[in-house]
């Protein structure tokens, strides 16, 4: 199933992606999901466009946003600000598609009671980093983590206790709130993912990826 990768702002847009979960490098990703699903939270699924369970690159945001209609997925083709910010920050960097997986370090959705955005809380980010190490273990093919943001950060400790050498790359988060107002914070985006890019072996147009 070829699926276009237009961006998720349609009911038939989302409906597509949904069926694409079908595909057999997401079935491990979709039981993780599952999972998260039956602990009474709601959790959208990884975007089967990526590189799902073959992924290379592993790139933590924060927390879902808390708006957005259903199915919801965490992906770049979200019609968000701070998807578009990392989607071209994605594209500059060299970065193909297959070679990535975006994921929250707090993956539920935000209570529908909440009526505007509001700081993770301390109970909030235990439980999303206790769910981290099992989402590890999936990605047989990791390479490298990025931390994008200061709550992404704190998943560092987790990161630490796989006892594997898994280079981790922190970047300021793609939010517009940010991005449009320093541009250092763009330049540090960029920097860091072509750091990536270099350490997988791939470069836009062939160059060498800078080093953060």
């Amino acid at each position: 199933m070829v699926v276009e990768a237009t961006e998720l702002s349609t009911p038939a847009a989302r409906a597509t992606r949904l069926a694409a979960l079908d595909a057999p490098h997401m079935h491990r990703l979709n039981a993780y999901c599952r999972g998260l699903q039956n602990l009474s939270r709601d959790v959208p699924w990884f975007d089967p466009l990526d590189g799902g369970e073959d992924a290379s690159v592993l790139i933590l945001l924060e927390r879902p946003a808390r708006r957005g209609e259903h199915p919801r997925f965490v992906s770049r083709d979200n019609p968000s600000p701070t998807q578009r910010n990392l989607k071209r920050a994605l594209d500059r960097a060299g970065l193909e598609r297959s070679t990535t997986l975006l994921w929250n370090i707090v993956p539920w959705l935000a209570p529908s009671s909440l009526t505007r955005n509001r700081r993770l809380t301390a109970s909030e980010l235990a439980d999303g980093l206790d769910q981290l190490p099992a989402l590890f273990c999936l990605l047989k093919n990791l390479q490298v983590i990025v931390l994008a943001g200061r709550w992404a950060g704190k998943a560092n400790p987790a990161i630490a206790g796989l006892g594997k050498e898994i280079p981790v790359i922190e970047i300021p988060h793609p939010s517009s709130f940010y991005v449009n107002t320093d541009p250092e914070i763009q330049f540090r985006i960029d920097k860091g993912l072509k750091s990536v890019a270099g350490i997988i072996g791939q470069s836009p147009h062939g160059s060498v990826a800078a080093e953060v």
